[in-house]
C-alpha cells in the first residue's frame, strides 16, 4: 500500500509542476505580444510592448526620404525620443529607449 501512495503522490507532484509550467509559458507569451502601435507617417510607425518600443516601417519601407521622429510615451518617468534619417524604402526596425515602468503610446512625426 505504501508504494501505491508514493506513486500517487509523485504523479500528483508532476501534474502540479506541469500546470505551473504551462502558466509560466502562457504568461511569457502575452508579454511578447505587442501592446499597440502608434500613428503612421509615410508608412512608418511606433510599436510598443510593456517597457520596450521600436520605430518601424511597413512593407516597402518609408515612402518618403527624411527624418522620422518617434516619442515613446512613458508612465511615471521621462518620455524617450528617437530620430532616424530614412531613405525611401528603408524598412529597418530601430529600438527606442526603454521606459522604466510602461509605454502607453508612440507618436511619430516627419520632417
Amino acid at each position: 500500500m505504501s508504494r501505491y501512495k508514493k506513486a500517487l503522490a509523485t504523479v500528483g507532484k508532476i501534474g502540479v509542476i506541469g500546470l505551473l509550467g504551462a502558466g509560466a509559458i502562457a504568461g511569457g507569451a502575452s508579454a511578447a505580444s505587442a501592446g499597440g502601435t502608434g500613428n503612421t507617417v509615410n508608412n512608418c510607425y511606433g510599436i510598443y510592448w510593456n517597457t520596450d518600443w521600436d520605430q518601424r516601417c511597413g512593407t516597402g519601407g518609408a515612402s518618403v526620404t527624411g527624418w522620422y521622429h518617434s516619442t515613446g510615451d512613458c508612465t511615471s518617468s521621462g518620455d524617450k525620443y528617437l530620430s532616424r534619417y530614412r531613405n525611401r524604402g528603408d524598412a529597418a526596425s530601430v529600438d527606442g529607449g526603454d521606459c522604466r515602468f510602461q509605454v502607453i503610446n508612440v507618436r511619430t512625426t516627419f520632417s
